[in-house]
């Protein structure tokens, strides 16, 4: 099979094509392949650049939207973790470059209120989150850094922080604290906040006889605020990220008296999951799809501390988070976030544990292990 180098002029055949890598741990090799997205019935296919040869048929594959593709993402096709690189061919990048505009904010601010609130105006302006870490920058301090994706992100941001300095009043101060970076400033700010592939595998740095180890070490990234004491982890899950929710569910957090000490974003791969979620294996009938839907796309992990009573973090966030079973919250805890943004069971829109003594376990997984 050859793959056709641009979309079709028929509508009912459009597809865009784009360059990714799959790192293969078991051949410790960078694999390249074309994907292919057919946007009309959410499907795809993969073609093998080197071995010159299909290597994934087109298939269903409801879960990856258009608004998922764009250079820098992180996709889980069939528990692969794949990198977009590139558009593949003038159609797509031409199709898609012009309204998918890359932005990054820094957002002076530690209240989880002004990140909700940052975070539901771009959602509601259409923007895809790409990712979101809050770390120790040595020139600005206590920083999250949000990176956005939208149709002419940059302006839409300048009118908010334009409205926010004319009218603190009306439009809130929020936007007030927030610096903007594009273009290649942005990229920059980017590569040194965000790891290449968060929370999967990547291939070591590449040895010569002229590179000395101390080159091939990547630049150390700015330091998480994880406290890993007297808390809780909250995992806003995949669908909810998507579907512009992180905003609205940190809201109902630090509305409940929460305070974030950490924030960032992962794309699990299988094995990450299956290691975060091992605690249900065998006990809950839904542990494979759980496994599924985490590692379905980008995840937002958020350390919680709860001032009111420290040491009750653990059962508070149970309580507000709402029974698992999003029908059973509806009834019988309707103001919870399974309530109100909760779907099924698996699609429950946030994790959080039940059990007191896995609070800082699981904050450890996301804020340590993973860090490293």
């Amino acid at each position: 099979m050859t793959f056709r180098p641009m979309a079709s002029v028929d509508a009912s055949e459009t597809f865009y094509t784009f360059l990714v890598e799959w790192y293969d741990a078991q051949a410790a090799i960078v694999r390249s392949f074309h994907l292919r997205y057919f946007p009309q019935d959410s499907q795809l296919d993969m073609f093998d650049l080197k071995q010159r040869r299909t290597f994934l048929k087109k298939c269903a594959y409801p879960s990856i939207k258009l608004i998922d593709l764009y250079p820098g993402a992180q996709i889980n096709v069939f528990a692969r973790t794949l990198k977009v690189v590139d558009y593949a061919d003038n159609f797509t990048r031409n199709a898609l470059s012009n309204f998918k505009e890359t932005i990054m904010l820094a957002v002076k601010s530690t209240q989880l209120a002004d990140i909700a609130a940052i975070l539901t105006d771009t959602a509601r302006a259409s923007f895809t989150l790409a990712q979101i870490r809050r770390c120790v920058d040595p020139a600005k301090g206590d920083v999250t850094y949000v990176q956005l994706i939208g149709p002419n992100a940059s302006s839409a941001v300048e009118g908010f922080v334009r409205k926010a300095h004319e009218d603190e009043a009306k439009y809130g101060s929020v936007w007030t604290k927030v610096e903007l970076y594009t273009g290649d400033n942005a990229k920059t700010v980017a590569s040194k906040i965000f790891r290449p592939s968060a929370g999967t595998i990547t291939p070591p740095p590449v040895m010569t006889r002229t590179t000395s180890a101390a080159k091939a070490q990547p630049e150390a990234r700015p330091s998480t605020t994880a406290k890993l004491e007297n808390c809780s982890v909250a995992v806003v899950r995949p669908h909810a990220v998507q579907t512009g929710l992180v905003g609205p569910i940190l809201d109902i957090l630090a509305s409940a008296g929460f305070v974030a000490t950490a924030i960032e974003s992962f794309t699990l791969d299988k094995v990450g999951a299956q290691e975060f979620l091992e605690v249900y294996k065998g006990v809950v009938p839904e542990y494979h799809s759980m496994v599924e839907q985490l590692t379905s796309g980008l995840c937002v992990a958020i350390e919680v501390q709860y001032p009111a009573d420290p040491a009750s973090v653990v059962p508070k966030l149970r309580e507000i988070c709402g029974p698992s079973d999003p029908a059973v919250a509806q009834r019988i805890r309707p103001n919870t976030i399974r309530a109100k943004f909760g779907t099924t069971k698996v699609m429950n829109a946030i994790h959080c544990t039940d059990l007191p003594e896995d609070g800082v376990l699981e904050s450890q997984y996301f804020f340590g292990i993973l860090q490293k």
